[in-house]
């Protein structure tokens, strides 16, 4: 009950505790990004080999300076049908040339076959590939059919304003006839839509999954910076506690994961964030801690596990009982070493069990214990 109260008023404890509550809100956050972010990296990193041998570049600066061509030799052909913005008609057909285009890109190019058959296994991983692959081979040639419809189609449409603009002028102009150039609109229409634009659908998603992966990135490098400041601030007000005999006999998940961290991660640690996997094994350890055959009613206990693993501090209750839980690679668990008042115990104590230690009177040095403590990492090197 006074340990209970110390805590309550003492507001250290709350600092101790209110920073670990933040650290490990914010990991928390970023273990639940992280796997969105490494997934979307990998699609990103598996697109690139897929489209490796592509021209995506070449072909897509040329489509934009025939695309320019396109627009402004279309613009006169579309005054008369849109006399207030004929702009408009022309910007239309170079969006349905780019849709004509992707109909044709899985015939054109086997890359950007490839792709969309990685894109619908990802989107069904259960299905059988040899089936999948025979379903995008038949939308492949329904998606051709319907690009040469709409091509043949368009096409003719903008053969007809052409025609149509020529008369037009003819009837102010008798000298004007057809020339080569008129055929410039359904040239290049036709060149754009069938070839030129095959990767624009790719470049899109392309585009829009890297701007999504940055936003990912600074989420995650925005919680990590919050987790390492609060996990700083916390293992500040733990070290305080420890130098001025705290009560930390009973340390809360947060405290306990926060100073784990502390101990087994560098800030730099792309993994800082990173719980511990679920698959380690729980140990517990108790100890009756006697001093001169009584059992000692205060002071903070270190251990060190086999592995080399160093613990979080607990504190000796009234009745001289500490205990240590923590989870580890190793299926048995040993306590080989305590650290009380300064005095370095050996031993192999088992988990699962009540161990009793007897101590001989010493000099409460806190500033010692917290030194040995502090050299975790090194020690469970």
């Amino acid at each position: 009950m006074k340990n209970e109260l110390h805590n309550q008023v003492n507001p250290t404890n709350v600092e101790f505790q209110e920073n670990a509550r933040i650290a490990n809100d914010n990991a928390g956050k970023w273990n639940h990004i992280f796997p969105e972010y490494k997934n979307m990296e990998k699609v990103l990193k598996d697109w690139a080999l897929i489209m490796g041998t592509s021209f995506i570049i070449w072909l897509c600066v040329s489509n934009l300076i025939t695309g320019v061509v396109e627009y402004l030799v279309s613009v006169p052909i579309w005054r008369e049908v849109l006399k207030r913005a004929p702009w408009f008609g022309a910007f239309a057909m170079l969006i349905i040339g780019g849709f004509i285009s992707h109909l044709f890109s899985k015939v054109v190019s086997s890359d950007i076959f490839d792709w969309e058959l990685y894109e619908l296994k990802r989107a069904e991983p259960n299905e059988d590939i040899l089936k999948l692959k025979a379903k995008k081979n038949s939308d492949k040639w329904r998606d051709f059919i319907v690009g040469v419809v709409l091509l043949v189609g368009i096409s003719s449409f903008v053969y007809y304003l052409s025609v149509r603009r020529v008369e037009l002028e003819h009837e102010v102009d008798p000298t004007r006839v057809w020339n080569i150039l008129d055929w410039a609109p359904v040239g290049l229409f036709v060149l754009n839509s069938t070839f030129l634009g095959i990767y624009w659908w790719y470049v899109i998603k392309r585009f829009i999954y890297n701007w999504r992966l940055g936003k990912l990135n600074n989420q995650l490098q925005e919680h990590k910076d919050a987790c390492v400041y609060h996990t700083e601030k916390a293992y500040n007000a733990y070290k305080d506690i420890v130098i001025n005999k705290g009560d930390l006999s009973d340390l809360s998940e947060d405290q306990e994961q926060t100073l784990t961290r502390y101990r087994t991660k560098h800030a730099g640690d792309i993994d800082y964030c990173a719980f511990p996997k679920e698959t380690q094994t729980q140990h517990e350890s108790v100890f009756v801690i006697l001093e001169n055959e009584k059992p000692k009613k205060q002071g903070i206990v270190f251990a060190k596990t086999i592995a080399g693993k160093m613990l979080n501090p607990t504190t000796i209750d009234d009745s001289g009982m500490c205990r240590f839980i923590w989870k580890d690679d190793e299926k048995m668990g040993f306590i080989v070493s305590l650290c009380i008042d300064n005095q370095i115990i050996n031993g192999q104590w088992n988990t699962h069990q009540i161990n009793k230690v007897v101590i001989e009177g010493g000099i409460n040095n806190n500033n010692a214990l917290l030194e040995n403590n502090s050299n975790a990492p090194s020690s469970a090197a």
